[in-house]
């Protein structure tokens, strides 16, 4: 829709200048742009998240980035240690999504995660997290909807004999698009 408007408007302010009688933009529809909302994790899922996680040796680092900042997936998996700045705390880091860079301060949760991953000799702050992202981000994606249920936050669609069962109990049950958005948007 962006570029559509910015089409129309440059032909509309230039068009004449190259003898352009119609603008070949008008008529265009714009396309229906879907709002989605989305709504946070309470104080007590991010804790059930944070303990879930803490059992996970390989993910607890993603999850605490992600907590920490509201950095992506990718971005947590990729932080290098050249966008840390445990001096200042502050991480400084191109975004993915957004080429944007941007300065977010470091909590203490954050900077003690660092510190267990200092000296790795890596470029990465989490090097098996980073060559797993790279390489299959898929597995990714999988090991965060396994902290996610054992968080009690359950995928209702294709829910095995066991996932049934354990859904059953007073936890939350989500729609399989809104847990991986809910999940994705936290980290």
């Amino acid at each position: 829709n962006g570029v559509l408007a910015l089409l129309k408007s440059a032909f509309r302010k230039l068009g004449h200048k190259g003898n352009v009688v119609v603008n070949p933009f008008d008529g265009i529809p714009t396309k229906e742009m879907a709002t989605v909302h989305r709504k946070p994790f309470s104080e007590a899922e991010l804790k059930a998240i944070l303990d879930a996680a803490r059992k996970d040796d390989f993910m607890r680092p993603i999850f605490v980035t992600g907590i920490c900042t509201a950095m992506r997936r990718g971005d947590c998996c990729t932080l290098r240690w050249t966008d840390v700045d445990l001096k200042t705390n502050f991480v400084r880091v191109k975004t993915s999504k957004t080429g944007e860079t941007v300065e977010i301060p470091m909590f203490p949760l954050l900077r003690e995660e660092l510190h267990r991953h200092l000296g790795n000799g890596s470029e990465f702050a989490f090097p098996e997290q980073a060559a797993m992202y790279q390489e299959h981000d898929d597995g990714i994606t999988y090991r965060v909807r396994r902290v996610f249920e054992a968080a009690g936050f359950y995928d209702e669609e294709g829910k095995d004999g066991e996932g049934a069962a354990r859904a059953a109990d007073t936890r939350v049950t989500l729609p399989a698009a809104e847990l991986l958005g809910r999940g994705l948007q936290a980290l």
